[in-house]
């Protein structure tokens, strides 16, 4: 459930920034979003192993 609405969430932050602004603020701001996607996949796999 977190999962699916975290990427809800940033698909609409990738929408709503895409209309307002240049293309290498873009992609550095879509990299941002992957790697925070990536680091709490990471802390939820810690978090089950640890469990």
């Amino acid at each position: 459930m977190i999962n699916i609405s975290l990427k809800r969430s940033s698909w609409n932050l990738r929408k709503a920034v895409n209309r307002t602004v240049d293309a290498s603020y873009l992609k550095h701001f879509n990299q941002a979003v992957l790697n925070l996607e990536l680091n709490l996949q990471e802390e939820r796999i810690k978090t089950t192993a640890n469990a």
